[in-house]
């Protein structure tokens, strides 16, 4: 019985891990507890609950509608801001992108103005994005968002066309 147990709980801990990337997981914990550092790990229910509160005091109906959908859509977030410093060197940054490339995340922006750069990025399984990572880097601030989703082609240009 403890023999079922033991592999039942190892058998969960593979399962609950799979999918996540090592890269965006490993990336948050280096960073996490640099000086300065803001991060959050958010559960779904929590960014549903917090997009219902949101929704009350927002008066655009494009906004409501915005938050409304990606609280339905997002299952998790990670959020690291570093707001008055960036800790990541470009060399440190590029390589974090060369190891999301490698785990199958693919460009779906890039941006670059004045030193400022923002990449987001993706990871599909069949016609979902499952993993949506938004990047913005400027000189004194950084902002990662990674997200566990259950978006489709058509909610992000739902979501482009709400935002414009």
């Amino acid at each position: 019985m403890k023999k079922m147990i033991s592999i039942s709980y190892l058998l969960l801990i593979a399962v609950s891990t799979f999918g996540q990337s090592a890269s965006i997981k490993d990336f948050y914990r280096k960073y996490k507890k640099t000086e300065d550092t803001f991060h959050i790990n958010a559960p779904g229910w929590l960014i549903r609950l917090g997009g219902a509160i949101a929704r009350k005091h927002i008066e655009d109906e494009g906004e409501r509608a915005l938050v409304k959908l990606l609280g339905k859509k997002v299952r998790k977030a990670r959020i690291l801001i570093m707001e008055d410093h960036n800790s990541i060197s470009k060399a440190e940054f590029n390589d974090f992108l060369s190891d999301l490339r490698s785990e199958n995340f693919e460009t779906l922006v890039q941006y670059r103005e004045d030193g400022e750069k923002i990449n987001i990025l993706g990871r599909e399984k069949g016609d979902k994005i499952k993993d949506l990572l938004v990047l913005v880097q400027e000189p004194d601030s950084f902002i990662m968002v990674a997200m566990k989703t259950k978006l489709k082609p058509k909610d992000l240009a739902q979501i482009i066309d709400l935002s414009v």
